[in-house]
């Protein structure tokens, strides 16, 4: 079992943008044919998110040197998957920022 983080939003009062943007999914055929995006969470680094179409959260790892990330329950809980015998150790948390980076200039 693997520990990650259940990423959940939750609205902060922060404005949004006025008009939407074009966010170009990229192909990840890496074993499983899957779509992905470049991100930043608050001040790490930019990471590949793999979109996971069975899942009803993004579960990712942030490392502990990215500030500005806030546990929203005291206890991680285990979000199993297929026929409920495996999946990961999740905590849920909140965090400031979820960031776009284009995947031609993912310098950090």
């Amino acid at each position: 079992m693997s520990l990650g983080v259940g990423l959940v939003a939750f609205p902060t009062g922060e404005a949004l943008a006025d008009d939407p943007i074009s966010i170009p999914l990229e192909y990840v055929g890496e074993g499983h044919d899957r779509l992905g995006i470049w991100a930043k969470i608050n001040n790490g680094n930019a990471q590949r998110y793999v979109f996971d179409t069975g899942s009803d959260q993004l579960n990712t790892q942030i490392g502990s040197e990215v500030t500005g990330v806030r546990p929203i329950a005291d206890t991680p809980y285990v979000y199993t998957y297929g026929d409920g015998t495996y999946g990961n150790k999740l905590q849920n948390v909140e965090i400031d920022k979820f960031t776009y980076v284009d995947p031609d200039q993912k310098i950090t």
